[in-house]
């Protein structure tokens, strides 16, 4: 059996939200540990905020017992920046070439949690402007009990709701999806930005 080397040799991206904070990142990671083994890839998501003890208590208690998944004052996404759709295109690759036009979002999905990768162009202060975000959130079945262990988790001083999500396993579809979606971002022109602006009046 081949062993390829992984100790150094892992290509890993970190991407940083643009909000500029170093507590919202997400990081990429690609591993071919054996020849006779698919490849793999890995995301790991950290969003950390500050919020008083008594509205984590608050938020917590509102999730636990009512399923509430949405709250102004939570940070659930990371805004990718422009310039480093590159750097997430050239990882994305690793896992094949692109395939298919759809410019649907991606869903990445677990037993704990819901990630969505979506390219969105929206108006703001007269002119169009072009997204791409991370977003995550908790699956709309999680049991009471999850609900409750996390509500409590986040209360007693987690820095963030979701904690932190960790290793989620993107597949090769998945990649390839993502993919396309990134470069559809990248190469969004400032001409067809005016065009969506002028669409939209």
């Amino acid at each position: 059996m081949e062993i390829v080397k992984t100790d150094h040799s892992c290509p890993e991206e970190v991407f940083i939200c643009e909000c500029h904070s170093l507590g919202h990142i997400f990081s990429i990671i690609y591993f071919e540990e054996y020849k006779e083994d698919p490849p793999e890839m890995y995301l790991t998501l950290q969003l950390e905020q500050y919020i008083p003890w008594w509205k984590r208590i608050l938020i917590g208690g509102k999730f636990a017992f009512v399923n509430k998944q949405y709250d102004d004052t939570i940070f659930n996404s990371v805004m990718i920046r422009q310039f480093d759709m590159d750097r997430l295109v050239n990882i994305l690759q690793l896992m094949g070439h692109v395939s298919g036009d759809s410019d649907a979002p991606v869903l990445i999905e677990s037993e704990q949690y819901l990630l969505t990768f979506e390219r969105e162009i929206e108006k703001w202060d007269n002119c169009a402007m072009s997204e791409f975000t991370l977003s995550i959130e908790f699956p709309h079945d999680l049991c009471f009990f999850r609900r409750l262990w996390r509500a409590v988790k986040f209360a007693w001083g987690w820095k963030s709701r979701y904690g932190n999500c960790d290793s989620m396993d993107i597949d090769e579809q998945q990649a390839k999806s993502l993919m396309h979606l990134a470069e559809l971002h990248r190469d969004l022109s400032e001409a067809e930005l005016a065009e969506k602006d002028i669409a939209s009046t």
